[in-house]
């Protein structure tokens, strides 16, 4: 990371450096921290669905109240990121067309944002649509090339 406030915001959420922090481990930390707040703020006025996606997506949780959190971090916690492809724009388009025709309040994608099966996978295709809720697009990781 070359913003230093940057470095600085991976390395309290992480517990370790930036250099050394896996976009696996900023996004465990993220979910999990202070006690998964982020997840239990959201699971207070809204039903959260979970997926994880790369070369296919799959929904891993359904969290309809706060005490499904505790449930889904231990699950999260034995998850490993694996998959032969990152595709965010089909994973996008997959969950969109489950909810079709049913109100969604918004989507929140955690991502590093690199897409290796081409420009057509984009997350911007993929919500040019008058329907589409709010995407909210957390990137993940250092924009920097390995």
């Amino acid at each position: 990371y070359e913003d230093a406030d940057q470095r600085s915001a991976v390395e309290q959420l992480t517990g370790t450096t930036a250099d050394s922090a896996t976009r696996w481990q900023i996004t465990l930390a993220l979910l999990t921290s202070d006690n998964a707040r982020l997840l239990r703020d959201l699971t207070g006025p809204y039903r959260v669905r979970v997926y994880r996606f790369s070369d296919q997506t799959t929904r891993i949780a359904d969290l309809a109240k706060p005490g499904d959190v505790d449930e889904f971090v231990s699950a999260l916690r034995r998850l490993s990121p694996a998959g032969s492809q990152t595709r965010p724009g089909a994973a996008l388009r997959h969950v969109l067309d489950q909810f079709r025709g049913t109100p969604l309040a918004a989507v929140i994608v955690l991502s590093d944002g690199v897409t290796t099966t081409g420009p057509a996978d984009s997350l911007a295709e993929a919500v040019a649509t008058d329907e589409a809720p709010p995407v909210f697009a957390v990137g993940l990781g250092s924009p920097a090339a390995p």
